[in-house]
Parts: C-alpha cells; sequence; structure tokens
C-alpha cells in the first residue's frame, strides 16, 4: 500500500517567519487608519448614555483581514475565577483571563478581560458564560494593542465625537451610487377621460342578384316538303338549352349578431340531351305488283 507523504513542516515555524517590506508598510498603513462609524457598535451606559465598544466577531474579522487568516493566532495565557456566591436557588460568580495575541514574525500583545454572570440557575451555567465573557473581552483588549483599526481608536473622544456627527453613508454618496428602495404600493395607472362605448358600425351590403338563367325557346317551325319528299313532315332539330355561366359567389356581407343573412346561391342546371328530330311514316300512294305463279294474291 503506498504511504501518502504529508507536509513535515520544515519550513519555519509560525513566530519564526518574516514579512516583506511591503508587507510591514500595509499591515502599518491599515492599523493607523481609524475605524469607521458602521464598524463601532453602541450598548447602554449608565444614565441615558451610551458607550461604544467593539464586537468581538468584528475584531477577529478585521484581524483577519489585516493579518490574513494564518497570520495571527491567540492563546488564553491564565483563567481564574474571582468569586462564586449562590443565593436563593441563584448563581453569581465572577472571571478573569489573561489572552495573548501573536502574529506569524513572533510579535505579540496580551491583556487581561473580565466576565460577570449573575442570576444563573446552575454553577456550569454561570461559569460558562462569565469565562466566554472574560476570553472574548481579553482577546478584543490585546487587539487594540496593535493599532488604531483594531480598536484603539474607540478610546479617542474626538473621533467619537465626529463619528457620532457625521451623516448617513447615504447622504455623502452620489445619487446614481443609492439604489433606490422598492416601493410596496402598487401603482396606480393614470385616469383616462370617460369615452362612452360606440355601437359598432353595420354596414349593409346589397345581397347579390340571383341571376336567373334565360332558355331559349326551341324552334319547332313546320316547312313544307319539297317534292323529293313529298309527304314527310320535316322539323328542324330542337335547340338545346344553352345556360350562362353562373356568377362567382362573393363573400359574405357582415350581419350583427343574432339576425341572419340570407345568401343567394345561384341555380345550376344540367342542359338535357337534344331530342332525336321527329320523322313520319312515308305518306304515299301504295303500289301493287303482282305475286308470281303458283300463288294467288297482291304483294305490296
Amino acid at each position: 500500500m503506498e504511504q501518502q507523504e504529508f507536509y513535515s513542516g520544515s519550513g519555519p515555524q509560525f513566530g519564526e517567519q518574516t514579512y516583506t517590506e511591503d508587507e510591514k508598510a500595509e499591515i502599518g498603513r491599515l492599523l493607523q487608519t481609524k475605524l469607521n462609524p458602521d464598524e463601532i457598535a453602541y450598548r447602554a451606559g449608565p444614565g441615558s448614555s451610551k458607550l461604544a465598544y467593539l464586537e468581538s466577531w468584528r475584531a477577529i474579522e478585521l484581524a483577519n483581514e489585516i493579518f490574513g487568516f494564518q497570520g495571527w493566532s491567540s492563546t488564553v495565557v491564565n483563567i481564574s475565577q474571582d468569586y462564586m456566591d449562590e443565593d436563593r436557588g441563584k448563581v453569581n460568580c465572577g472571571i478573569s483571563a489573561v489572552v495573548r495575541v501573536t502574529l506569524k514574525d513572533g510579535a505579540f500583545h496580551e491583556d487581561i478581560g473580565y466576565g460577570t454572570c449573575e442570576n444563573a440557575k446552575t454553577k456550569g451555567q454561570a461559569l460558562e458564560k462569565a469565562k466566554k465573557e472574560a476570553v472574548s473581552d481579553a482577546l478584543k483588549r490585546a487587539l487594540r494593542l496593535f493599532g488604531n483599526h483594531l480598536g484603539n481608536s474607540i478610546y479617542d473622544k474626538e473621533h467619537l465625537k465626529n463619528v457620532r456627527n457625521a451623516p448617513p453613508p447615504s447622504a455623502i454618496m452620489p445619487s446614481s451610487a443609492v439604489m433606490p428602495t422598492p416601493s410596496t404600493t402598487p401603482i396606480k395607472p393614470s385616469p383616462q377621460p370617460y369615452a362612452p362605448p360606440q355601437a359598432p358600425s353595420i354596414v349593409q351590403q346589397p345581397q347579390q342578384q340571383q341571376q336567373s338563367a334565360t332558355y331559349p325557346q326551341a324552334s319547332r317551325a313546320y316547312s313544307a316538303p319539297s317534292s323529293a319528299t313529298a309527304g314527310v313532315a320535316s322539323f328542324p332539330p330542337a335547340h338545346s338549352a344553352v345556360m350562362p355561366p353562373a356568377a362567382p359567389v362573393s363573400s359574405v356581407p357582415y350581419a350583427p349578431t343574432g339576425q341572419s343573412l340570407a345568401v343567394s346561391t345561384p341555380a345550376t342546371l344540367t342542359p338535357q340531351p337534344a331530342a332525336a328530330p321527329y320523322s313520319p311514316a312515308p305518306s304515299g300512294p301504295a303500289s301493287f305488283q303482282p305475286l308470281s305463279s303458283g300463288g294467288g294474291g297482291f304483294q305490296y
């Protein structure tokens, strides 16, 4: 089985690393910058006063931005219990702690913090709250020793006065950089002048007149027989009915709702075949011929 190789840490250990000249200049510049108004928190103080302070999470965030995530560390040097009192089932205690903050080049600062808990139900709850409060307070006090931007500018009364009198950020930002607050009120459309409804205009189109089919009468005039066709009545052939072509049906005119519109359609007739000419039987005088010998009678 192949063994995985891990980093042995042969390089400089934490506390023995060095900063470059550019890193030292950048860290010094950031530490000299005072806290911004949005980085300072306030809590109620004696009477109606407000006390400015730096929150624990904000102090850790600023230290990461200035020193880097792997550029600093904190150590609890000492923690001790100052008192523990029990009164009518309630527990009160006080804890003090000393925390040291060390940079990767070995530079460090340490300070003391204090935490209390009153009227806790159990000793465990009292000790937990007081110790956490003491360590957090000691960490912030140790970080402020590095410079203004890690909390030391809070002790500058002139700076706090300027911060409290400073206008909100939106007042000094250009109007183009301020995002508009979305409104929850629906936007009402502007009223339009009232216009009474108008009835739709109906254009009556004249109905297409039905074209009547014209059928020419068949001429059956009698002509007198000539000498060659004596006794034979001759009639000219009957004329076939010629029907004019049907006119195309136009588009159906508009009819309002609820009314029926009659559309006339031209009639279509099928022409009949021409009748055969009439030929009467010949009407000449009968001719008689005598029968051959051997029989009596006549043949015609």
